[in-house]
């Protein structure tokens, strides 16, 4: 947020260390979050510093229209949540009113919840089988799939992997606290593990950077960052021809828990394994598909 040094004053920088330590906030949804009050702050202000005695609630509503025009309801709801958490720190550190705050709208979305997209099995397969696994890059690749698929790993989790995060006699790998501040120790199968041992031994390029999975070309030895996770997975998407609108490693993680959820892991098992703190996050992953539970449905006994 550079652009406008002056624009949110001393308060701004302080407002990312509030979301990181009491919202739980990852990197992903902080960039959002400053993105969000920046564009606020430009649209107000511009390159002037913050008068906040100067802004009225026909303010918020104006700009918070003009922010989420043509975005959908739910999409719109959270930008303007986080209008809604910076003017309520500033309430809290007296800069400004309450009624700021309390004049941020929330749209309607009055549509039922999707089912989130998950992977088939055979779309699975198809991910994992479209790597160039005879390149390194392929097979790096190829490894992160499997940590997000079969792990449920974020890509921010990914990119933030050690080589002493393998726990190679118990079979275990030690994901560091990232977003919700748990880290947690989950069991490795014997694909991924041979595939994580064969990567150290074989494809990962030589380097001093302790970070699991690097860069091969450009920056070559250099960690990579969660972006580049995620652009590896839509590149992987493009070449098995899936849907346009599929970009990012999210359905991953959907696929990895609906596939709990369908073995028959509760909500508790599940959340502890994608390193959530309240169960109403967990149940957005692993919400269940009726139609494929209606041939399960049996008649009620009549006595």
């Amino acid at each position: 947020m550079r652009g406008a040094a002056r624009e949110g004053g001393p308060y701004r920088d302080h407002f990312t260390g509030f979301l990181r330590m009491h919202r739980g906030m990852g990197a992903g949804s902080l960039e959002s979050a400053e993105r969000n009050v920046r564009a606020f702050l430009s649209w107000k202000f511009g390159r002037h510093a913050a008068h906040w005695k100067s802004v009225r609630p026909a303010d918020i509503r104006a700009f918070s229209i003009q922010h989420s025009r043509g975005i959908k309801a739910n999409s719109a709801n959270v930008r303007l949540s986080h209008l809604r958490y910076f003017l309520s720190y500033l309430h809290l550190r007296g800069v400004c009113a309450a009624g700021l705050c309390q004049a941020v709208p929330h749209f309607a979305a009055y549509a039922q919840v999707r089912r989130p997209e998950v992977l088939s099995m055979q779309q699975r397969r198809q991910l994992l089988g479209s790597f160039a696994r005879r390149t390194a890059e392929g097979y790096r690749d190829y490894v992160m799939a499997l940590c997000m698929v079969d792990l449920g790993l974020r890509a921010s989790e990914v990119a933030r992997l050690r080589r002493s995060d393998v726990c190679w006699k118990q079979q275990a790998l030690i994901v560091p606290a990232t977003k919700t501040g748990r880290g947690r120790e989950l069991p490795l199968a014997k694909p991924l593990l041979s595939a994580l041992r064969h990567y150290l031994r074989h494809e990962r390029p030589l380097s001093d950077c302790d970070a699991l999975f690097l860069r091969h070309a450009e920056q070559r030895g250099q960690p990579l960052t969660r972006t580049i996770v995620k652009f590896s997975m839509t590149r992987a998407y493009r070449r098995c021809r899936f849907p346009a609108r599929w970009s990012g490693t999210h359905r991953l993680r959907h696929t990895f828990a609906s596939r709990l959820y369908r073995g028959g892991a509760s909500l508790k098992e599940i959340g502890d394994l994608l390193g959530h703190q309240r169960l109403d996050t967990t149940n957005v992953y692993a919400q269940t598909d009726l139609s494929a539970l209606r041939h399960l449905a049996q008649p009620w006994p009549v006595r």
